[in-house]
C-alpha cells in the first residue's frame, strides 16, 4: 500500500501540489485554513473540461464556503508529504481535511480546530471487510492478492487527532466518541443531455452495470463474474476497470459480460447504458457513499449494494444486499429482476426523483456552508 501511494505521488509531481494565500486580505487580520485535500480543480478548467470525479467539484464549494467567511486559505496535495516542510510552520485556525498532511498538521497544531473530512468508511470496517473478501477470493481462484483501498487514507489513529467530523457515509462507527459529528450527502455527475424516459423493462430488467474504479475485488466485480459467467440470460455491463485488475480478473470472453473501460459520464455510450440497463450493481464491501451510484441515481437508475455502505436510510429506494457470498448474492439478483414491471418503472421515477434533489451541486454547497459556519 504505501508503494502504491509513493507512486502516485510521483505522477502528481509536476503538478501544483500547494496553493497558498486564497482569498488573502493584507489589509485585515483574517482566519487561516488549511484544506489537505485535492488540488486538481484548481489547476484545470474543471468548468469547460470533463470532470470524471466528483471530489473536484465539492472541494472547490468547499473552497468558496470558507471564502464567504472571510478565510485566507492554503490547499494542499492530501498525499504530497514534499509540501509539509513548506506549512509546517505556519500558523492555521483550522486544519481542514484527510491524508497524511492531515495528520501531521493536527499532532503539530493541537490547539487549533481538527476537522477531519471523511470519504470513506472507518478504517478498521473497511480493512476488516476488505480482508474477508480477498480472503473470499482465494478461497474461489486459489490467488492471494493485497488489500488494494483500504488505509490508503485513512488509520485508526487519525482519529485520536481530531476536534470534529464531516462524514460523507454511514455514522454508526462514528457513535459515543470525543469528536463532533456532521453528516452530509456528496453528489453524483450528471449528463445533462439525459431526459426521463420510459424504458423498456422487459429488455432492461436483465442488464446490470458495474460502475466502478481502482480496486475492483473490494468493489464486487470478481463475485459478479463468478455469477454472470453461468447465466447468459442477464448481463453484465463493465465501466471503470483499470488495466491492473483486469489483468488479475481475467474477464471471459462472452456475449453478456462487456467491458467498456473508462468511459465519460458526458457522451454517448453512458446515455445509451442508462436507458439499457436498470440497475446500477456494486457489491462493494465498504465505501462512504458511492458517488458512482449516485450519478447513475440521477439518471435513474435503481441501485443494488451492500449493506452498510452509505445507502442504510434508502431503504424504499435502495436494494440492500446482507452478504456477499455467490449464492446469496445471485438469489437477490434473481429476486429484483422479477419484481413486476410496473413497480420497477415507478421506482426508476421515485429515485431520479429523489437523487436529482438530493446528490446535486446546489445541495451539497448549502450544506458545506451550514457545516462551516458551525465551526
Amino acid at each position: 500500500m504505501i508503494s502504491k501511494i509513493k507512486n502516485f505521488i510521483k505522477l502528481k509531481l509536476n503538478r501544483q501540489s500547494l496553493i497558498q494565500n486564497i482569498n488573502l486580505d493584507l489589509t485585515t487580520n483574517q482566519k487561516k485554513v488549511l484544506i489537505s485535500y485535492l488540488t486538481t480543480g484548481f489547476e484545470n478548467d474543471i468548468e469547460n473540461g470533463s470532470v470524471s470525479a466528483t471530489n473536484i467539484f465539492e472541494v472547490n464549494q468547499i473552497v468558496k464556503s470558507f471564502i464567504s467567511f472571510n478565510f485566507s486559505i492554503d490547499i494542499v496535495l492530501c498525499v504530497d508529504i514534499n509540501s509539509f516542510n513548506k506549512i509546517k510552520d505556519k500558523n492555521y485556525d483550522i486544519i481542514f481535511g484527510f491524508g497524511e498532511i492531515f495528520n501531521r498538521m493536527c499532532k503539530l497544531q493541537p490547539s487549533k480546530k481538527r476537522i477531519m473530512y471523511l470519504t470513506e468508511h472507518h478504517p478498521e470496517f473497511s480493512k476488516k471487510k476488505e480482508t474477508e473478501r480477498v480472503r473470499y477470493f482465494y478461497e474461489r481462484h486459489n490467488k492471494n492478492i493485497s488489500l488494494s483501498r483500504s488505509g490508503a487514507y485513512f488509520q485508526k489513529d487519525n482519529f485520536n487527532h481530531i476536534d470534529e467530523i464531516i462524514i460523507l457515509g454511514e455514522t454508526f462507527p462514528f457513535e459515543n466518541k470525543k469528536y463532533k459529528i456532521h453528516k452530509i450527502k456528496p453528489t453524483g455527475l450528471l449528463n445533462n443531455r439525459f431526459t426521463y424516459s420510459i424504458r423498456n423493462i422487459n429488455s432492461s430488467r436483465n442488464n446490470f452495470l458495474w460502475f466502478g474504479s481502482n480496486g475492483a475485488v473490494h468493489k464486487g466485480l470478481d463475485l459478479l463474474l463468478d455469477i454472470f459467467l453461468n447465466r447468459p440470460e442477464i448481463s453484465l455491463h463493465i465501466c471503470g476497470l483499470n488495466k491492473q485488475d483486469r489483468k488479475l480478473l481475467k474477464l471471459p470472453k462472452q456475449a453478456n459480460i462487456i467491458d467498456y473501460g473508462k468511459i465519460d459520464v458526458q457522451g454517448d455510450l453512458f446515455l445509451k447504458l442508462m436507458k439499457n440497463c436498470s440497475f446500477i450493481l456494486l457489491p462493494s464491501c465498504s465505501e462512504g457513499m458511492s458517488t458512482s451510484v449516485l450519478t447513475c441515481m440521477r439518471h435513474s437508475m435503481i441501485p443494488i449494494v451492500m449493506k452498510d455502505t452509505g445507502f442504510n436510510h434508502l431503504t424504499d429506494l435502495a436494494f440492500l444486499l446482507d452478504d456477499f457470498k455467490l449464492d446469496y448474492v445471485e438469489n437477490r439478483i434473481n429476486q429484483i429482476r422479477s419484481i413486476d414491471e410496473f413497480k420497477i418503472e415507478n421506482l426508476h421515477k421515485k429515485i431520479y426523483k429523489y437523487a436529482n434533489d438530493e446528490f446535486n451541486l446546489k445541495k451539497y454547497s448549502i450544506d458545506i456552508s451550514s457545516i462551516i459556519s458551525k465551526l
